[in-house]
Parts: C-alpha cells; sequence; structure tokens
C-alpha cells in the first residue's frame, strides 16, 4: 500500500493548497479521512464558481451560509463569487456575503457578483463596507448593482488598487471623492453606473491611477467625461465621443475607443485623435471609426503616430464583456472614394515605423476591408505579425474563407519578415 505523503505536510501548506480549489470541492476533501476532515473550515479563499441556476423556480442557497458558518480562518485573502445568482435574489444575499467577508479581519482581496436577471432594485452596501478599520485591507473590489454611498467618516480606501463598480447607483461627488481619498488606486471602470451627469477623473499630482475604463449605452442620459490624470496609462472608453474631455496624459499609452452608433463630427474626433492621443503605442478603435470617420482619415491618423506599436480593429460594438456581435460591418462597404476613372483615391499615409503588432477582429471580406489591410501591410516597415480573425458567416450564407485568405496572403509586405495569421 502506497504511503499518503501529501496527508503528511504541515496545516498551513494543506490550507494553501485547498485554497486554489473553488470552495465546494475544498469541502469535498473533508471525506479523505480524519486528518482531512476539518482543513477546508481554515482556508483563508472563499470562491463559489458554479451555483444553481433558474430563472424562475427558487433556489436554495443554504449551503452557502453554512460553508461561511463553519469557516474559522481569521483573516480571509479572497472572497469570489463568479456564479450568477437569480436578480430577486441578489439584493438579498449579497450584502450579508459582504458583511462576512469584511468582518473577516479585512483581509478580503476581491469581492465579485454577478446576477441574471438585472435585479428591479440596487442593495445598499453594508456600512462595515466604508469603516476604515474593516475596508484598509481591500486590494479589490468588483461589484455590481449596489448603492455605493460612503457615510460622512468615509475616508477613503487605503490600500484598494483595483476598483470595477458595474450598473451601480453612483453620483459624480462619489466619484470624486473615491479618486481623492483612495490614494494607492491603479484602477478603475465604471460599468454603465446609474445618475452620473459629469464624471471628473482629476486629482493630485501623485495620484497612482494608471487604467480606467467607462462604458456608457446611448439609451442612458447624456452625460460629460472630464480625464485628466497624469499617470493614467490605459484609457478604455464606450460612449459617445463628443461627451469625452481629455486633459494632459503624457504617460498615456494604450486607448480603446468605442463610439455609440449616433453620429458625430469627424473634426471633433480628429482633435481627440491628433492633439490627445498621437504618442500612444496603442490604439484601439471599433465599427464607427470605419464607417463615419472613414478608413482614409484613420489611417493618415495612425502615419502621425511615432510611437505606435500595436493596432487593434474591432468591426463590432464594444459591451461589457468585449465585442457584441452585431451587424455593423456595412460600414465598411463605401468608405474609400471613388475617383471618376473607377479608381479607390488614395490615403496619405506616413510611414509607420514602430507598429509590429496588428489584429484585426470580425473581418467580413469587404472590399474597404482588404484595402486596409493591404496598406497597413505596405507602410509597416518592422510589421511581426498581423493577426485576421474572420467573421461567422450568418446561417445560410457562404464565406468563401479559404479565398480571402490566398488573396490577403498575396499583398506585398514592407516588413520583409511579417507573417499573417487567420483564425
Amino acid at each position: 500500500m502506497e504511503q499518503d505523503r501529501i496527508s503528511e505536510f504541515p496545516d498551513e501548506i494543506l490550507h494553501h493548497t485547498l485554497s486554489f480549489m473553488a470552495t465546494k470541492f475544498a469541502v469535498q476533501t473533508s471525506i479523505l479521512s480524519t486528518r482531512w476532515r476539518h482543513l477546508w473550515k481554515f482556508i483563508s479563499t472563499i470562491h463559489f464558481d458554479s451555483f444553481p441556476y433558474h430563472p424562475f423556480r427558487s433556489i436554495d442557497y443554504s449551503f452557502v451560509d453554512g460553508t461561511l458558518e463553519h469557516n474559522k480562518a481569521p483573516q480571509l485573502h479572497k472572497f469570489l463569487v463568479s456564479s450568477t445568482i437569480r436578480g430577486d435574489l441578489y439584493t438579498n444575499l449579497v450584502p450579508k456575503w459582504v458583511d462576512f467577508a469584511l468582518a473577516r479581519q479585512v483581509q478580503v482581496r476581491k469581492l465579485d457578483f454577478k446576477t441574471s436577471p438585472l435585479p428591479e432594485e440596487v442593495f445598499d452596501l453594508p456600512p462595515s463596507f466604508y469603516a476604515q478599520h474593516y475596508s484598509q485591507s481591500l486590494k479589490q473590489i468588483s461589484l455590481g448593482c449596489a448603492h455605493l454611498n460612503p457615510t460622512l467618516s468615509f475616508e477613503g480606501f487605503s490600500s484598494l488598487k483595483e476598483l470595477r463598480l458595474w450598473r451601480f447607483k453612483l453620483s459624480d461627488e462619489v466619484v470624486q471623492e473615491i479618486v481623492l481619498k483612495s490614494k494607492l488606486l491603479e484602477s478603475f471602470t465604471i460599468d454603465k453606473c446609474r445618475i452620473l451627469k459629469y464624471v471628473r477623473i482629476f486629482g493630485r499630482s501623485d495620484m497612482r491611477l494608471k487604467h480606467f475604463t467607462f462604458v456608457w449605452r446611448l439609451q442612458q442620459s447624456p452625460l460629460m467625461v472630464e480625464v485628466d490624470a497624469p499617470s493614467l496609462v490605459s484609457l478604455k472608453f464606450c460612449g459617445h465621443l463628443s461627451r469625452l474631455c481629455l486633459g494632459e496624459l503624457p504617460c498615456l499609452a494604450a486607448a480603446k475607443l468605442f463610439h455609440d452608433s449616433s453620429a458625430i463630427d469627424v473634426g471633433f474626433v480628429r482633435e481627440i485623435l491628433d492633439h490627445k492621443l498621437a504618442h500612444l503605442q496603442l490604439l484601439g478603435v471599433d465599427y464607427w471609426f470605419l464607417r463615419e470617420y472613414d478608413i482614409a482619415n484613420l489611417l493618415a491618423f495612425l502615419g502621425d503616430c511615432p510611437s505606435l506599436e500595436r493596432i487593434n480593429i474591432y468591426s463590432r460594438d464594444y459591451d461589457r464583456d468585449g465585442i457584441t456581435k452585431c451587424d455593423y460591418t456595412y460600414g465598411f462597404k463605401n468608405v474609400f472614394m471613388k475617383l471618376e476613372n473607377g479608381e479607390l483615391m488614395e490615403p496619405c499615409v506616413g510611414i509607420l515605423h514602430h507598429v509590429r503588432e496588428v489584429h484585426f477582429y470580425y473581418f467580413s471580406g469587404f472590399e474597404s476591408e482588404k484595402e486596409m489591410i493591404k496598406r497597413l501591410l505596405q507602410k509597416a516597415v518592422v510589421l511581426d505579425s498581423l493577426f485576421l480573425t474572420f467573421e461567422e458567416p450568418e446561417d445560410g450564407l457562404v464565406f468563401h474563407k479559404d479565398m480571402h485568405q490566398e488573396e490577403i496572403s498575396s499583398f506585398p509586405r514592407a516588413s520583409s519578415h511579417a507573417r499573417i495569421l487567420f483564425s
């Protein structure tokens, strides 16, 4: 009979090992032997990743309460719920779990909850969420469908580095208070939050904010977003670009701009690109730039970016979890002006001296898409790779992927070592 050497390890090592498992699997180890019966009760990571879910039937979540009741770890490293909770139960369950996590000597690193469908009402975070002695070691927070309303004694999240708020009830004043008082904050995401009118991301000269993401949908009330953060390295914005005001961003290296489908003055976009973003190393744009702003202007701008190293082009709309499949590829059909002799007007494109990667997502086979790829290959003199992801054809439609691959592979390239990779 083989000797069980794992069980000989000290409790601390076994607790650490169990913390990498989903909590339901860690609990199941209690049946292995008497040595393992109580080990799971002392793990410092609580992770529920697969709740039973039914949109109409009542679900019993008492096993979660039972697990939390038996947990004896004096401090929590992480509390994570990455499963779906029915919306009408969400506002009853999550506040209680948040309170538990904070009460465990505030070593909670991450709070993450999901809900489907959306609850009718947001829930109020417990007072302990704002208490300095509870919140001082929070490193990472990801929460949805709640009301963030700090108490008068709120001193900020002194250790917080990453904050993601999804469908929160959130005021302009609270946003400003978080930015000013959370001095270690490096990443801030505001995703489809309510009642905002004028979001201002600016503050101290020593602020550490490096990454800011803002997602706003067209059907929501109009608002302004002002960003003036000297330390900002990356910016992702989804909304109406005319509502975006950029200050001096000397450290900004990456920007992804996803515009809602309403019309906008092309000159305004050019103002943002040329005067605020010309020093980027990575630029990501969506279908709108290839429709309203047009490919010729975009290519001309790319040639004005001396530091640009990577380009991401999406022909789909941006949403919470990435790119939503919507029929926007019509924007590629007529973006190059034709001369009287039928030839396409050649845009003025400078040499792309430093671009090494181009990612083109949801390629649909339009001639203008291929014209853009051809020009990028001609101008990117040190290009290593062009990654091209094909759009999935609709039911009943034939998409000649092999034919497009053969044609694009034959395009001339300024870089002798440039590869074209299809997926």
